[in-house]
């Protein structure tokens, strides 16, 4: 996400130099990793809460009298 607003500058700066061939270019791979990351985010499903490890832990820090 980062990225992107340095993308943008450096569409603007090929733009100012009258590269408007690469400023598209760099427009386009704005879009595609934009499209890449919501894709990545849409398929990323996290597994269940693990159950006991943590209770093992406290127990561990802090066993009963």
């Amino acid at each position: 996400i980062l990225m992107r607003p340095q993308l943008k500058k450096v569409e603007d700066a090929l733009e100012q130099l009258g590269k408007a061939d690469l400023a598209k270019k760099v427009d386009e791979l704005d879009d595609n990793l934009f499209d890449f990351f919501v894709e990545l985010n849409n398929g990323f499903i996290l597994p269940p809460k693990p159950k006991g490890i943590f209770k093992r832990k406290i127990r561990a820090k802090h066993p009963k009298k």
